[in-house]
C-alpha cells in the first residue's frame, strides 16, 4: 500500500528508546498505527531500533540494540497496527547476548519468514537467525548464531536473503567496504567471488 516505516533512536531525559513511525505513501503520519502514528520501546537502559523488515502478513520486525547487563541484540516484532506481536519471542521480544557488546544493524525476513539479522559483537560480524516465533534457529551456525573476522574490526550494516536460503551481507572489516555471502546453514561461502 506504498507506506512508509521508520524506525530509529531519541533520547528520552537521558535515556535511549527506541521509535518506529509510519506514514502513508504522501508522507503523512499514519495515524491508525501506535499512538498517532508512532510506537516507542525501552527495554533496560537503553534501547535503539537499526533497523527493520516487514513480513508478508505486514508484521513489522524490528531490530537493534538494548543495555541490560551488557549491549546485547533486541529483535521485536508488531502487528500491523503498531501493538506488540505477542506470539513472538517473549510479549513480541526477543533479546540475545553475544559477547559483551553486540547490536543488529539490518535484518531481512527469509523464504520461511525467518529473520537473518547482521550487525557485529566484541569486533566480529554478527549474523544471528530466528525462527518466525523468535526462537533462535538451532541449525544456524552455532545454535543460531555466526560471528567471524574478516580483519581487525569488522561489523555487518545490510543482509538480504535469497530463494535458496543463502545470506548476503554487507558491512566493514577494517577500512575497507565488504560483501559475504553465507550458506543458509551459516558457513562462508567459498563459491562466491571464487
Amino acid at each position: 500500500d506504498g507506506k512508509i516505516i521508520v524506525v530509529g533512536t531519541y533520547s528520552n531525559e537521558g535515556q535511549l528508546s527506541s521509535f518506529v513511525m509510519r506514514y502513508s505513501a504522501e508522507g503523512i503520519l499514519d495515524t491508525t498505527f501506535g499512538i498517532n502514528g508512532i510506537v516507542t520501546k525501552t527495554v533496560g537502559y537503553h534501547t535503539g531500533a537499526l533497523g527493520c523488515d516487514i513480513q508478508s502478513d505486514d508484521k513489522i520486525v524490528v531490530c537493534g540494540f538494548s543495555i541490560i547487563d551488557a549491549r546485547q541484540v533486541i529483535v521485536f516484532r508488531l502487528n500491523a497496527d503498531g501493538s506488540d506481536d505477542l506470539t513472538y519471542g517473549i510479549n513480541g521480544l526477543m533479546t540475545t547476548v553475544v559477547g559483551i557488546s553486540a547490536q543488529a544493524e539490518a535484518v531481512s525476513i527469509d523464504a520461511n519468514n525467518r529473520e537473518v539479522i547482521t550487525g557485529s559483537t566484541d569486533n566480529m560480524f554478527l549474523l544471528i537467525r530466528y525462527n518466525s516465533d523468535g526462537s533462535l534457529d538451532k541449525s544456524f551456525g552455532q545454535e543460531g548464531i555466526v560471528a567471524t573476522t574478516v580483519g581487525n574490526f569488522n561489523g555487518g550494516f545490510g543482509v538480504a536473503c535469497d530463494t535458496l536460503g543463502n545470506i548476503l551481507s554487507c558491512g566493514f572489516a577494517d577500512q575497507l567496504m565488504i560483501l559475504a555471502r553465507f550458506t543458509s546453514q551459516g558457513e562462508l561461502d567459498a563459491t562466491f567471488n571464487s
